[in-house]
């Protein structure tokens, strides 16, 4: 499978760009770490993560007990999302404001991220610009 990589510049934009997310939400990012996935998915990493502190501070969560984000990074054309540190009783809330990201994931345009569907090799999804006759190059 041929691999088809980002520019020098769009990797300079999308480094840039992945730590103000991190540092918009320094509460869910303690540490540094890097996000190994699409720069189309931004907008929903930001909702995300947006949602998940919204949440957090209407539970009145101590910032000991918010989730620290552990992992973000593309599998099997999805988006996965890892956390640790919040309470048990916590966790659905946060799971489900994740769960709704991957879904959300399956319906973005991995080029561009607009809305798409699934493309023909049932991985990635396009818009109907960049739809492919066949998927056979990875966009990471």
């Amino acid at each position: 499978m041929e691999r088809e990589m980002l520019s020098k510049d769009e990797q300079e934009t999308w480094e840039k760009r992945k730590k103000e997310i991190r540092t918009r939400h320094p509460r869910l990012f303690p540490k540094p770490l890097g996000f190994a996935c699409p720069p189309a998915w931004a907008e929903v990493l930001e909702d995300t993560f947006r949602q998940m502190e919204e949440a957090a501070e209407r539970m009145d969560l101590p910032t000991d007990a918010w989730p620290q984000i552990t992992d973000v990074k593309e599998k099997y054309g999805g988006l996965r999302i890892y956390y640790q540190g919040c309470s048990l009783s916590d966790e659905a809330v946060f799971d489900q404001i994740i769960e709704a990201a991957e879904e959300r994931i399956e319906r973005t345009c991995v080029q561009c991220g607009a809305p798409g569907r699934v493309g023909p090799g049932g991985m990635w999804s396009y818009c109907g610009e960049h739809m492919p006759e066949t998927e056979d190059k990875r966009v990471l």
